[in-house]
């Protein structure tokens, strides 16, 4: 294998980075890392230095998002906080939010069209917010279970790990622990397919369109350690494994009402 060097890049972390994110779009050379040491940091990846430090905040990082065209930055943390910072003013948030979600933040992204985002939490629910602050517009969000199953007297949750919009169609998909891959139609709270059971927990997910080919990316680990009684009793981890679905033309497309 051919050797090469790593260059660390920002300001070094007092605990784990959880969350990267790129502003705007995957081009972008400002990069924007989250950790659980409560603070967030602006790289310029082309130079490697930092060019802001948003410190202090008042929970961990969990999960990050920048909006499309990269002027807003939300931040999901610890405590059900979410900010939602304008990245020309950075350092203090354009709006505090209570998470739409009562547990712990999985995984955040936002809409295609900028208006909102979805958040998706441990205990088996995605959340979907909108920004503009008006009474029409907030009126608008909701939440919803997934990836339950349903059992005689009681729902076997699992959480979501990871979420992702088409970005033509604006459609949502979302991967569980359950290992299944979700796709939702988020305008009418309808689930569009479930997608065939994977042998192991989907960890993330993420989409692309390319020269007009839609694909998903879909990662799957072992995390069967988590109901072992010890460390010492979980057994030998499978591999992980990275698929990547080709998607059909109209795959993901919101079905259309007959009237």
């Amino acid at each position: 294998m051919e050797n090469r060097s790593l260059n660390d890049i920002g300001h070094k972390h007092q605990l784990g980075v959880q969350s990267l994110v790129s502003l705007g779009s995957t081009s972008s050379s400002l990069l924007v890392s989250g950790s659980w040491d409560k603070s967030i940091q602006y790289i310029d990846s082309r130079t490697g230095s930092t060019t802001q430090t948003v410190t202090n905040l008042p929970g961990k990082i969990f999960a990050m998002d920048s909006t499309p065209n990269g002027d807003k930055l939300v931040v999901a943390m610890s405590n059900r906080l979410v900010h939602v910072y304008d990245v020309r003013n950075s350092l203090e948030p354009l709006q505090i939010r209570e998470s739409g979600l009562k547990y712990q933040t999985k995984d955040l992204k936002c809409m295609p069209n900028g208006e909102g985002y979805a958040q998706s939490s441990i205990e088996g629910r995605v959340a979907i917010e909108y920004f503009d602050p008006s009474e029409t517009s907030q009126s608008r969000k909701y939440a919803f279970k997934c990836h339950r199953l349903a059992a005689s007297d009681m729902d076997l949750v699992s959480p979501v790990n990871s979420l992702t919009f088409h970005s033509s169609y604006g459609t949502l998909f979302t991967a569980g622990a359950d290992g299944h891959v979700c796709l939702w139609d988020h305008q009418s709270k309808k689930r569009l397919r479930q997608y065939s059971k994977l042998d192991q927990s989907v960890v993330s997910l993420d989409f692309d369109d390319k020269d007009g080919q839609a694909i998903i990316a879909i990662a799957t680990s072992d995390d069967s350690f988590k109901t072992a009684p010890s460390i010492d009793s979980a057994s030998s981890p499978m591999r992980s494994k990275i698929f990547i679905r080709a998607l059909a033309e109209n795959e993901g497309a919101p079905r259309v009402k007959n009237h």
